[in-house]
């Protein structure tokens, strides 16, 4: 479509929730969202750093992050 190479191998899974076909039993069905959290103290200031991921089977998607200067 593009005239880009059609590589070899392929990685990644078919995003049934958009298809309007039905979702096989082997698919993943449950996705989890996990919150991970640290804090880091600089000379600068304390930062409290937060990711959000959602993992669905096997697959982990980053969903955001965020980074906030904590006072002192």
């Amino acid at each position: 479509m593009l005239n880009l190479p059609v590589p070899a191998q392929m990685d990644g899974r078919v995003v049934y929730e958009l298809l309007k076909e039905k979702t096989p039993a082997s698919a993943p069905q449950k996705a989890k969202i996990e919150n991970i959290e640290t804090t880091v103290k600089t000379a600068s200031g304390n930062y409290k750093l937060v990711l959000q991921r959602t993992v669905l089977g096997k697959y982990i998607y980053t969903d955001f992050t965020k980074t906030e200067r904590v006072k002192k």
